[in-house]
């Protein structure tokens, strides 16, 4: 799985972004190539008032452990991102 950070989204006091599975593959037949690419939500991040939350598309909560846990890294990330935007 290749991951990263989708730009965070501003709603008044709370920040969104999306950390994302991309998917892309190219096949060559002859001179002709052609390719395909997916990219799929995998957690929404929140941040609001100093707290990292995440929910994945089933509803499930995260805390900022988990998702650290699960996307090494990714919550540095994602907090340089929002510092990006403000």
């Amino acid at each position: 799985m290749t991951w990263s950070v989708d730009k965070p989204r501003r709603v008044g006091e709370l920040t969104i972004a999306a950390i994302v599975d991309s998917k892309v593959s190219a096949k060559a037949a002859g001179p002709v190539l052609t390719g395909t690419g997916k990219k799929q939500p995998l957690v929404i991040v929140q941040l609001q008032n100093g707290t990292v939350t995440a929910v994945d598309l089933n509803g499930q909560a995260y805390d900022a452990d988990d998702i650290e846990l699960l996307y090494p890294t990714a919550l540095a990330q994602v907090r340089a991102r929002f510092e990006q935007t403000e």
